[in-house]
Parts: C-alpha cells; structure tokens; sequence
C-alpha cells in the first residue's frame, strides 16, 4: 500500500514500521529492498529513503547513502519510525 504525504504525493507501495528494541540511542543502516511492481510509477534510480514519526503525512526525506537494482540503502539513521520509498528528484 503506497504512503501519502500532505500534498498527496506517493511513494512506492511498500512500507515499514520500524520500531527500538532496546535501545533508542542507536545508529541504525536500512537496506530497503522493493520489488519492480511496488514501484507504482517512480523512477528506481530518484529513489530515497523517507520517513514519518507519527505513520500519517508529514514525511520527511531521510536521504540516499547508495542505490542498486533493487534496494536502496540508507545509513546513519539515529530515529526508528515508519520508512518507505518515494522520488527524490522532486
């Protein structure tokens, strides 16, 4: 099921709610994989990492630190919360 933002913008149609285990103080790496037919019309090579505290529309880019066929990676990531991918050329 693909997120929207505020102003009705889609990302692809996969998400993750990713939630501290132990520690919330952790500097964590997401290698998101997606499938071609996820992609719900975006360009897999303007894909990004974005992210929302609260699961509903003020999504934020979180940024790209690499991308391949098929995932997009994205390290550093000190605050665990909801993730998908959308097009970050916009």
């Amino acid at each position: 099921m693909p997120q929207n933002n505020a102003v009705g913008e889609t990302g692809i149609r996969r998400y993750f709610d990713i939630q501290p285990g132990v520690s919330s103080n952790a500097q964590a790496s997401l290698r998101f994989y997606y499938f071609d037919d996820e992609l719900n019309g975006k360009d897999k090579d303007a894909l990004a990492v974005f992210s929302t505290r609260n699961g509903l529309q003020d999504w934020a880019l979180s940024g790209k630190d690499n991308a391949a066929a098929g995932w997009v990676v994205k390290n550093g990531i000190t605050q665990l919360s909801r993730f998908t991918l959308a097009d970050a050329k916009k």
